[in-house]
This record gives structure tokens, sequence and C-alpha cells, in this order.
């Protein structure tokens, strides 16, 4: 099922790939930190998050951008954005 939402990202169709996502998130167990799954899931969930959250603030959608952006936040830490940051700025 998360192949299906890597489908859904490389298409950009990341509204689709976040459900998906989120799908998949709700089938793991609680506590769902001592799955291993759900790593791969918050991964891919985060980047898909960033990756909508930047092409919203392309778009100058705004608020919709931090409401994604935060989410990244949440799920992987001010990490993401500094890297990001050290790409743009290469």
């Amino acid at each position: 099922m998360c192949n299906e939402g890597d489908v859904h990202a490389e298409e950009e169709e990341l509204n689709q790939a976040v459900h998906r996502y989120l799908t998949v998130l709700n089938l793991v167990p609680v506590p769902k930190h001592v799955w291993e799954a759900s790593t791969c899931i918050y991964t891919t969930l985060g980047d898909a998050y960033f990756d909508h959250g930047e092409s919203l603030a392309e778009c100058r959608e705004t608020n919709r951008a931090k409401e994604y952006l935060l989410k990244t936040y949440m799920l992987e830490g001010y990490v993401i954005f500094s890297e990001e940051m050290k790409n743009t700025m290469s």
C-alpha cells in the first residue's frame, strides 16, 4: 500500500500520496513507534508534507503551505529544514 503512495508522490499527486500514507499508518498497531514499518511511513509522509508545503508556497498559498510545513516539522523536526537550506544555498 505504501507503493501506491509512492506512485502518487512521483506523479506529484501529493494530496493522494498523503491520504495513502495516512491510510497505511492507520493499519499499524498501537503503539506505532515500536513497529519498524511506521518509521518508513512517517518518513515518506514527512517528505510528502514537505513537498506539498513547498508547492503551495510557490503558488503563494501561504496559509496552506504553513499547515503542511508545520506537519513536516512535527514529524521530522528542524533538521529537514536545515538540510533543505544547505541544498538551496549550494
